[in-house]
């Protein structure tokens, strides 16, 4: 009621019924800038979920491209893929970490520097950390990427709503913030509808290189950062934080 009160929000405003088209295609300039960049880090992200394991049992762990855990009969095999699973596990868990530890720094290097600077930070890091799976020769040396991987969680997280909420006018913010968890849906659908494909077709089914593709992916998003209109530092990381809060799938 507060926030109501101070924006001059009326009962009449809250009872409108609003066309889901109408403010679609009349979002805030930021918003749509937004959804780029939430194209270009989801879309990864959903790619780490699905094919990490797929990509550290064949390149670390020897596990063969044709590979299946429903036929395959060879136990030394399958001990490989098993392990590979419980690697990921613990990769999973330091990335996880780390995200909830940079959480904390974050807002301290937004005023060193600003929230965009973090932001696409964070995206580069996180780019690099995909892409540094490739190059490896020791599966533990994996927890390195895992680092840069939990810094761009992170930013994900916090910082596009962070830089949202300023730029929304106050009467359609929850219509807006409702709105804005598509571009956190659609491209996860589209990785799971492309992903696949993608990996069979331009990669013969190496895994490790579709986590060197969301890694390239994840660097552009961080670019795109830097053409988004920032309307100012107006809302807390706490805040952001708690209204964006995603976890990822088991």
């Amino acid at each position: 009621k507060e926030f109501e009160a101070y924006n001059d929000i009326t009962e009449e405003d809250k009872s409108k019924n609003e066309n889901f088209f109408k403010l679609l295609f009349n979002m805030p300039k930021t918003m749509q800038q937004l959804s780029i960049v939430q194209l270009f880090s989801w879309f990864p992200l959903f790619l780490l979920w699905v094919y990490s394991t797929t990509a550290i049992s064949q390149h670390y762990f020897g596990v063969p491209l044709d590979f299946n855990a429903e036929t395959e009969t060879d136990m030394t095999i399958r001990r490989a893929f098993d392990e590979a699973g419980n690697w990921v596990g613990v990769c999973f868990a330091v990335y996880s970490l780390v995200a909830a530890l940079f959480s904390v720094i974050m807002p301290k290097l937004i005023k060193l520097t600003n929230r965009k600077t973090v932001y696409a930070g964070a995206l580069f890091l996180g780019g690099f950390g995909y892409i540094s799976t490739l190059f490896f020769n020791n599966h533990y040396y994996l927890l390195i990427s895992m680092i840069g991987i939990g810094v761009a969680w992170a930013g994900i997280l916090a910082m596009p709503y962070a830089i949202l909420s300023g730029s929304l006018p106050a009467k359609r913010m929850g219509i807006y913030m409702g709105l804005f968890n598509l571009t956190v849906v659609v491209p996860q659908i589209l990785s799971g509808v492309f992903g696949g494909p993608i990996l069979r077709t331009f990669f013969g089914g190496e895994g490790i290189y579709i986590l060197v593709m969301a890694g390239v992916i994840m660097s552009l998003g961080g670019l795109m950062v830097f053409f988004v209109k920032d309307e100012g530092d107006k809302v807390s990381i706490k805040e952001a934080m708690v209204e964006g809060e995603t976890v990822p799938p088991e």
